[in-house]
């Protein structure tokens, strides 16, 4: 009796630890009738190791500079009220379920002049935190605060050109922080003397955000936007012993300011350009400092395959996880479907290729990745130029009169108009929740991805994206026969001349399966109801 006993005790532990695994407790083989006619998708039996922190977009805060600057510049409202897109901005936010803003800063913005000859002690009354850029700033957090977003900061770099006489300085055309590197990049790093400087100037930055303004929705830093080319010391390209160098002093001062448990440093943040040779370079040193580490990319199409993105991804992967930080693609989109092409960037196959780069990111052991990025907006935004180098990479465009004076006001039909790229990226960041674990499908196709999500409770989510022309037919083994599920579909047919509608339809479990059709040039989600 006794031996019973303990046999049937082991037997319950060892279901409970095949229940929690989310990857043993699939229905068993012997008990599923996959329908004819269908393929049968299964999942690796191990997940990526990576919990899923959801989707991010960047959120750029140039184009609510308006307090003083835009409000003044009729042709940039042409008559409609700011508030009305802010309004419309937080809606499809909130709508959206994004988990992350990355936004970026620059230094200038909060100290145009330097504050003190002494980067140890900072003068708190020489910053201007109460700037039209920062305002801007202090909104999109609010915004973040609201909606229960987080938020990585990055404080872009050292601008050569900083436009001081907007803001009542006489000067050169240098910004101060320039020093004497004579690197020749709009955008440069911080050599010498001036990268105490600008540690100080990101110190200053986040303890008046998190301590002073109670932001708790800041949880990460980045030091420098692309440093591979952009952190430049005399030179024409990224110097990774200046970059490390300015990171672990970075580290030593938030330490030192008492800041450093309050954010994550998210570093690395290197392009296609060489972003293996910069990683190379750059994580050994940074071992113990770097909590995540990112890269950016925007090399793939709807025609490049799965075993391209995912190397990459992996490859990536693999330098973060040898110094212990997470992975995370910081930036991504498709120049070579159109990213600075305003007609292509509203084509449909462009969604079908960002689609299948987010799911092998994430089958790459990627934590998360960040669309480039929420909205058109003008980048390199002063109170000279007001439109700036205008982006027209967003999931939605905005006052439609900016792209008739441009002459490509065909492409944007109205106002705040929504691209077919943002119903896409609505529906992966709705069903990409935090906390979930990877398992990558096993599908026989380069251009077919796909991959089952498991959260905390061990209810389950597949996501798959068929980039070929042809409809595909799938079954899977659930690990839960008595659940229902609800697919959602994203296709062409979901556009019509009413607007979009996305194709959902209830589930329910059949033989110890369920059954769909993928269509050609499709998203399927099917999703566990809880």
């Amino acid at each position: 009796m006794q031996k019973k006993a303990i046999a049937v005790l082991f037997t319950a532990l060892i279901c409970l630890m095949l229940s929690v695994s989310g990857c043993a407790d699939k229905t068993p083989d012997a008990q599923v009738i996959y329908p004819e006619g269908y393929t049968a998708l299964k999942a690796d039996v191990n997940d990526t190791g990576a919990l899923t922190e959801g989707l991010a977009v960047e959120f750029e805060t140039g184009f609510f500079n308006y307090e003083q600057a835009m409000r003044a510049d009729d042709r940039y409202f042409n008559g409609v009220d700011p508030e009305d897109y802010w309004n419309t901005v937080k809606a499809r936010l909130q709508e959206m379920n994004i988990a992350r803003f990355r936004m970026m800063i620059k230094p200038g913005w909060l100290e145009p002049r330097n504050d003190n000859a002494d980067a140890s002690e900072i003068n708190w009354d020489a910053f201007t935190f109460d700037s039209v850029e920062m305002r801007a700033v202090y909104r999109a957090l609010d915004l973040a605060e609201e909606l229960g977003i987080k938020v990585t900061l990055v404080l872009w770099g050292v601008e050569v050109n900083y436009n001081e006489a907007a803001l009542g300085y006489q000067t050169d055309g240098k910004y101060w922080m320039v020093g004497d590197n004579n690197a020749q990049n709009w955008c440069i790093g911080a050599k010498g003397d001036m990268m105490y400087e600008f540690v100080e100037c990101f110190s200053a930055l986040v303890q008046y955000c998190v301590n002073t303004k109670k932001y708790t929705c800041i949880d990460q830093v980045t030091p420098g936007n692309e440093p591979d080319w952009q952190w430049q010391v005399d030179s024409d390209r990224g110097d990774p012993e200046a970059y490390v160098e300015m990171c672990l002093e970075l580290d030593r001062r938030f330490r030192a300011d008492g800041i450093r448990d309050k954010v994550l440093f998210n570093l690395g943040d290197s392009t296609d350009r060489g972003s293996q040779n910069w990683l190379t370079e750059v994580c050994p040193p940074l071992a113990g400092v770097a909590d995540i580490i990112n890269t950016h990319t925007y090399i793939f199409s709807n025609q490049s395959q799965n075993s391209q993105i995912l190397d990459w991804a992996k490859q990536n992967r693999a330098f973060a996880s040898s110094i212990g930080a997470k992975y995370w693609v910081g930036e991504f989109g498709s120049y070579a479907d159109g990213n600075d092409d305003i007609y292509k960037i509203d084509d449909y196959s462009r969604c079908i290729g960002l689609a299948r780069q987010a799911v092998c990111f994430m089958n790459g052991g990627a934590i998360g990745a960040s669309y480039w990025m929420c909205a058109d907006t003008a980048l390199h935004y002063t109170r000279t130029d007001v439109m700036g180098s205008f982006c027209i990479d967003g999931l939605w465009a905005t006052y439609k009169h900016i792209y008739d004076e441009a002459k490509v006001g065909d492409a944007v039909p109205e106002d705040f108009y929504l691209r077919k790229q943002y119903y896409m990226y609505r529906m992966l960041s709705q069903a990409i929740g935090e906390g979930c674990r990877v398992y990558p499908l096993k599908i026989d196709s380069e251009y077919i991805a796909g991959m089952r999500l498991v959260d905390a409770s061990g209810s389950e989510t597949l996501i798959v994206v068929n980039g070929t022309d042809e409809d595909v037919k799938y079954a899977f083994a659930v690990s839960d026969v008595k659940a229902d599920f609800l697919y959602v579909g994203f296709n062409e047919n979901c556009f019509t001349q009413s607007g979009y509608e996305a194709c959902t339809q209830p589930m329910t479990v059949a033989n110890g399966c369920i059954s769909f059709t993928a269509p050609s040039q499709s998203v399927s989600i099917i999703k566990q109801n809880q």
